[in-house]
């Protein structure tokens, strides 16, 4: 098992025994981006010799924020005992991404504000001659909203190249854009690079995400919601916001990988 793979069964682990513990769901969702997220942190994003990022990452789809959480719990960014209180009563860690946390830009619990304001950062870091790409992972229903359109279109007239935007393609959401594509040959014929690669595989992934390119990328992740867990991967949508059972919880510990 390469260094990649295991760290995303570690973190699969750790995201079901928060979830058990804590009943609070989205594991599917955050199962589909952790190989992502895992390639970006721990393979592709810069830091200085402080340790601090010189790449920036926006989670646009804020109900996955615990792949997030627990990317920076392992990386030292995220305190364990906040972890631990995900969710609950009087936590100061939301359910949905909480930028008042260390690692975390901006909250997005409200699906369709982390592409336009991802754009912002990055036309900050032009303006200011800062180094590092701001990485921004949308879900494929984000392309119903004229939001991010707009800010797309923002992003190609401030030609901002030190901008990746990341499309999990789980095919999870009830949106006709994705289905059919319009997207994408829109974006295409707007100069972007747009590209294809399979989300799960950690070869794919470090090949697209170092891509050098000096126009805006956009990358369609080809993913599977629940990934590496059968029972989620077969009925996602019942497992949308559902915390496992005790049972269910040995069970999927047992299998996740």
């Amino acid at each position: 098992m390469t260094k990649h793979k295991e760290k995303v069964r570690q973190l699969k682990k750790r995201m079901l025994q928060i979830s058990y513990r804590n009943q609070q769901g989205y594991l599917p969702s955050s199962f589909s981006i952790i190989d992502i997220l895992v390639s970006l942190y721990y393979e592709v994003m810069q830091y200085d010799v402080q340790g601090r990022f010189i790449d920036e990452f926006v989670l646009s789809k804020g109900h996955a924020a615990l792949a997030l959480y627990v990317v920076l719990e392992d990386k030292n960014v995220l305190k364990s005992s906040e972890l631990e209180k995900w969710g609950k009563y009087n936590s100061q860690l939301c359910i949905m991404a909480e930028r008042k946390k260390p690692g975390i830009l901006f909250s997005t619990g409200s699906l369709g504000h982390g592409l336009p304001e991802a754009v912002g950062l990055a036309y900050a870091k032009k303006i200011c001659k800062e180094e590092g790409r701001v990485f921004v992972l949308i879900g494929d229903g984000e392309l119903e909203e004229g939001s991010n359109w707009e800010a797309f279109q923002a992003a190609i007239k401030m030609k901002l190249d030190n901008l990746v935007c990341i499309i999990d393609y789980n095919r999870s959401s009830l949106s006709p854009i994705m289905k059919e594509w319009n997207s994408i040959q829109i974006l295409k014929m707007s100069d972007c690079c747009v590209e294809k690669m399979r989300g799960h595989d950690e070869y794919s992934l470090r090949k697209v995400l170092n891509k050098g390119e000096k126009r805006i990328m956009v990358i369609i992740a080809d993913t599977v919601k629940g990934k590496g867990c059968s029972v989620m991967e077969l009925n996602p949508a019942f497992w949308h916001s559902k915390a496992p059972s005790e049972q269910e919880y040995i069970s999927m510990l047992e299998e996740v990988q």
